[in-house]
């Protein structure tokens, strides 16, 4: 997988498939998303945070329970959640990060509100996350949804590509019906989500 310039080789396939013990596990409601002001044309690793309230912490809990989501550049292979909305339930794997960097003080040129918000930020719970690996599921009425186990839309590429080698025709006509076709995800309860996370917590 490329996007952006940023490789990806042996991508998980599920949000389960990579659980490692440093990672930051929750399931939280988003509450805004706020833009990073940067007027100094300096290339920012991250354009914003998300700020997000925590309802259940599934691995290393942090010191608040409100919590910013780093949002990051793609080129740099850093994920972003800046496409969620108000409201919005989420499960997230992420790792402890940190937008403050102290070196912007000695650039020319620096635009001061960026200091100010960073330096906001210097004492703050934030996380981030990378883009090679599944680290969001959606949360609606008690269901997770999402890759959870399973990647049914990645089997199907896998299975385009092998028909590819067989016949082109073929493989572009079902290519073309799974374009079309709504992304088909793994749906389970809370209950059910939570003992995977204590199996895979306890494994580790």
């Amino acid at each position: 997988m490329e996007v952006n310039g940023c490789s990806c080789i042996n991508v998980p396939e599920s949000f389960s498939e990579n659980i490692k013990a440093n990672q930051i596990i929750f399931m939280g409601t988003v509450l805004e998303q706020i833009e990073i002001q940067n007027d100094s044309n300096l290339l920012m690793l991250y354009h914003g945070v998300t700020k997000i309230k925590v309802t259940k912490w599934y691995q290393n809990r942090m010191k608040s329970d409100t919590i910013f989501y780093a949002n990051g550049q793609g080129s740099m292979c850093i994920s972003s959640i800046e496409h969620l909305k108000e409201g919005d339930q989420v499960i997230i794997k992420s790792v402890k990060e940190s937008i403050y960097d102290p070196s912007l003080e000695f650039y020319p040129n620096v635009d001061k509100k960026l200091l100010r918000f960073m330096e906001s930020y210097k004492h703050k719970s934030i996380v981030g996350y990378e883009i090679c690996d599944v680290g969001l599921l959606k949360v609606k009425e008690q269901k997770v949804t999402g890759n959870i186990t399973k990647n049914y839309q990645l089997r199907k590429w896998r299975i385009i590509n092998f028909i590819r080698r067989i016949s082109k025709k073929w493989a572009n006509s079902m290519e073309a019906k799974m374009r079309k076709d709504e992304p088909k995800y793994q749906e389970w309860d809370l209950g059910k989500f939570g003992e995977l996370m204590k199996r895979k917590w306890n494994s580790l």
